[in-house]
């Protein structure tokens, strides 16, 4: 969020810069800063999607890993070190995911990821 603001107020900044730009040289720079403020604005947007997207997309994983842990645990035959491996892999991204959406990047992140819990 504090990167679209920081771009959002740049964008302003360029379009104040070219309304007062006296030379000719001064609004071609204007316009080239308008140009790239809009650019990096419409990236975070297009970023903003894909992450969501993509952590919706880990969620559902999560959740089904957690299912098929707890299936293969009423089995007596199972792979402790495997599911070991997966209930790692899956806390480490839980964490991972939950910390930043946290600190700075809860607009990227859903808060669905709040909701998950760890495996055990």
């Amino acid at each position: 969020m504090i990167i679209l603001i920081v771009l959002t107020i740049c964008l302003i900044c360029s379009f104040i810069f070219k309304k007062t730009a006296r030379t000719e040289s001064e609004k071609d720079t204007a316009k080239i800063l308008i140009c790239t403020f809009e650019t990096l604005i419409c990236l975070c947007f297009v970023t903003i999607a894909i992450m969501s997207f993509h952590t919706k997309s880990m969620c559902r994983q999560y959740k089904a890993s957690e299912i098929t842990i707890d299936l293969a645990r009423l089995k007596e035959n199972y792979d402790r070190i495997g599911v070991m491996n997966v209930i790692n892999d899956n806390n480490r991204w839980l964490v991972s995911m939950q910390y930043y959406n946290r600190n700075g990047f809860d607009l990227w992140i859903p808060d669905e990821v709040d909701n998950l819990k760890f495996m055990k």
